[in-house]
Formats: structure tokens, C-alpha cells, sequence
């Protein structure tokens, strides 16, 4: 027999297009590339069943890139007349692109009996988001201590049936100077407690406009790091809310229950960009503190059902650098906008788009501190002390203070432009 008479629908798409997720680059001095993972609904048009053998995914270059057979352990089996099945990528099978990407993309469904495929063919495009409808990070960029960072990485979540593909798990790092390691554990501390954690209780914010669509304040909180009180039948997200930001509907998971904004804690409720939503936590199906993001398309917790829906998720305003590339105390290395894409495909710090002002800002509180208690103290070097360089140093402070304003004022600025 030829192909069989099969109707395929890939996600995600926009346009008529499969699109992907530009992925931002690890550091400046490396290639941007994207992240394709797809969710493809099938639909048997036969008068009888059909049994799925393999799923094949190739691509018209250039550049030319090898064509790639798709899992599809417990996924389907036999179709029946009339029927629908849904085949995803597992985390095993993202495809991790050039950029520029090839222009077409080719999903091949073999299937038992048939000596063809059956095939869709059609146009590839990197995701955007409109304008008025771009993300900003939903980890609080601003209330990390110093040192700290957010870190994440694209094409590393378990697909969770297909819905989290795109998903992130996040978590705060600091550098450990004794490990020359990054680690999300606080100085002092072993890690066997939720406060041991960085993570935990730095707030969440929204990503976009939106309206509350479904949540969760009534989980309990995990007792400790590797101890999961979930059981299947509760929400695995734990605590959480599922807003809708225009036609998709994101999902913040496993925050602290008794922090959740009250103001939210109802359907309908409007939210507003950068709005504080909760604290990271460790509820639901988690095994240490962490925010989970997720978006779908569709308008309902989980969206579209009853099949996934998979929506890339880029941030516009923050700042990636790979974990492994920066080494403190040095600091010199340039760090990338995410622009509109999201993580690099390597554990990558995250950081404010206005950091280097913030750098400045306790730079200077820093100098102006130590020349005041040099001043109050009578150590002001070199030595001899003298009414002259006392007028000078504190002409020299005066100075420091103008420039102190000025920077504060600049924050002010870039923070207004970044909507938070």
C-alpha cells in the first residue's frame, strides 16, 4: 500500500509557519542558534486503524541538517478509524538549529502496512511576539542580593506530554569562591532546609498584562529539599497561578501559598506587568525551590484541550551570560541582551538590564562610605593631614555625591523603560 490518508497539524505555528525559539547566545562571542520542538496532532482518515511506527522530521537547507527519527515510546500505538492521536517531542529530541534556520520543515508519519510516508511539509520562522505583547522575566531582577544571579537554560525541561517543552525551571546562584563553583545554597548553610536555599522567597512577578484564569494557594509546602509531599492527583504545579497574557496562558508554579498576592486570589482579576504574584517556593511536584514557567496557547489553565499546545516563551529585558564562561571576581566579561529570545541551550546566569548601574550605584555608596569614615576617622592619605586636604577630599565626596544622583536618576530611567 502507498501512504496512509492521514490529516497532520504541527505546533507550534503561527502564520502558517512551524516556528521555533530563537535562542539567545551563550556569550558575545558565540553564534545565536533555536530550539525546535514540536507537538504534532494526527488525524486517521482511513476505514480502518492505523499503527504508528516511526515519525521522521527532516528539513529543506540551506544549511543542511540532518534529518532526525522522533521518539515514540508510549506516546501512540494503534489509531482507529475516525480517530486522533498526538506524537511530542521527548526533552531527548529538540533539535537545537543554526540560525539562519533552514526555510522548510518536513514531518514524515510512517506507519505499519503502508510502504510511504504520510507527509506535511511547510515554511519555518523563528517566533516573535508582537510589540505590545513581549515578556519580561518573571524572576524579581532586583531584589537578589549582591552577587546573585537568576540561571536557566532552554531545551532542558521534560515535556510533560508535550505542554512544557518551552517550559523553564529557575533558580538564584552565587558563586562559591571555596568551590569555584556556582550554587543555589546560601554561605553557611548545608542545604537541607527550604531557607538554605537562594531561591526561596525572592519574589514573582507577572510577565505581561493579563487576567488570573486559575490558581492554587491551598498546597503545603514541601518540608525540605528532596522531600516531595505530592501525590499524583494534586496540581503538580503546587501553589501557582495560570494568567492569561492575550491568546496564551502562562503558568507560574510551586510558589509559597501564604505569600501569594491576595489581591489576585480570584478569577477575572486583573494583572499588571512586573505585578508581584508570590514568592518562589517548593509546592506540588518539587524537590527544591524553584519558579516554573510555562506558557500555552489557549485560554483556560493548561490551555487548548485536550491537546497541548506549546508556546515558545522569549524575554525582552534581561541579560544572559553562560554560567560556566564567568568567574568572579573577574567581571569583565560583556553580557548578552536576550532581545526577544530566550535562554541559551547551557546553564546561563540571568541578570537586570539596568545591572551595570546598580554595579555603579553601590560602587559609589562604597567610595563615598569609605573616604566619610577616612574623613571622620583623620586617615586620609598620604599623610600629613592638612585643612587644605581636608577641603579637597570633601570637595572630592561632594563630587562623588553628584555623581551618586546622577546614576540614581539613570536607574530610574532604565527601569522605567524596562517596566518594573
Amino acid at each position: 500500500m502507498s501512504a496512509p490518508n492521514l490529516s497532520l497539524q504541527l505546533e507550534p505555528s503561527e502564520a502558517g509557519a512551524v516556528v521555533y525559539l530563537p535562542l539567545a547566545p551563550k556569550t558575545l562571542s558565540d553564534a545565536p542558534n533555536g530550539q525546535l520542538a514540536l507537538v504534532v496532532f494526527i488525524e486517521n482518515n482511513e476505514a480502518g486503524p492505523v499503527r504508528v511506527t516511526q515519525l521522521i522530521v527532516s528539513f529543506t537547507g540551506p544549511p543542511d541538517i540532518a534529518a532526525s527519527v522522533i521518539s515514540l515510546t508510549m506516546q501512540i500505538s494503534s489509531i482507529p478509524a475516525g480517530g486522533t492521536a498526538v506524537a511530542f517531542f521527548e526533552q531527548s529530541d529538540i533539535i537545537i538549529l543554526p540560525r539562519p534556520a533552514p526555510a522548510e520543515i518536513s514531518v514524515e508519519i510512517y506507519c505499519e502496512n503502508y510502504s510511504d510516508p504520510a507527509r506535511i511539509t511547510m515554511p519555518l520562522q523563528p517566533h516573535q511576539n508582537p510589540l505590545d505583547w513581549r515578556y519580561i522575566f518573571p524572576g524579581s531582577l532586583r531584589d537578589l542580593s549582591r552577587g546573585e544571579y537568576w540561571q536557566g537554560l532552554s531545551a532542558a525541561h521534560a515535556s510533560g506530554f508535550g505542554g512544557q517543552l518551552f517550559a523553564y525551571d529557575l533558580a538564584v546562584v552565587g558563586f562559591d569562591s571555596t568551590t569555584n563553583q556556582w550554587t543555589g545554597t546560601r554561605p553557611g548553610t548545608d542545604g537541607t532546609q527550604n531557607e538554605h536555599s537562594r531561591t526561596w522567597g525572592v519574589p514573582v512577578v507577572a510577565m505581561k498584562d493579563g487576567t488570573v484564569v486559575g490558581f492554587v494557594n491551598d498546597m503545603p509546602t514541601n518540608p525540605r529539599p528532596g522531600v516531595d509531599l505530592w501525590s499524583p492527583g494534586d496540581p503538580p504545579e503546587g501553589d501557582s497561578f495560570w494568567i492569561q497574557h492575550g491568546t496564551e496562558v502562562a503558568l507560574y508554579a510551586h510558589l509559597q501559598p501564604e505569600s501569594m498576592n491576595p489581591d489576585l486570589l480570584a478569577i477575572g482579576r486583573q494583572v499588571h506587568q512586573g505585578e508581584f504574584l508570590g514568592k518562589a517556593g517548593n509546592s506540588g511536584n518539587a524537590t527544591s525551590p524553584h519558579l516554573h514557567i510555562q506558557v500555552m496557547k489557549g485560554n483556560q489553565p493548561g490551555g487548548d484541550r485536550p491537546l497541548p499546545h506549546p508556546r515558545p516563551l522569549a524575554f525582552r529585558n534581561c541579560y544572559v551570560l553562560e554560567a560556566a564562561a564567568l568567574q568572579p571576581p573577574n567581571q569583565s566579561l560583556l553580557w548578552v541582551p536576550a532581545g526577544n529570545r530566550g535562554l541559551p541551550n547551557v546553564p546561563s546566569l540571568i541578570r537586570d538590564p539596568c545591572q551595570s548601574l546598580v554595579d555603579d550605584v553601590h560602587a559609589l555608596f562604597d567610595e563615598i562610605e569609605a573616604w566619610q569614615q577616612a574623613l571622620e576617622g583623620g586617615e586620609i592619605p598620604p599623610l600629613p593631614r592638612t585643612p587644605e586636604k581636608i577641603a579637597r577630599v570633601e570637595a572630592f565626596i561632594a563630587s562623588l555625591r553628584v555623581n551618586l544622583s546622577r546614576k540614581v536618576q539613570a536607574l530610574k530611567k532604565c527601569r522605567a523603560l524596562n517596566r518594573y
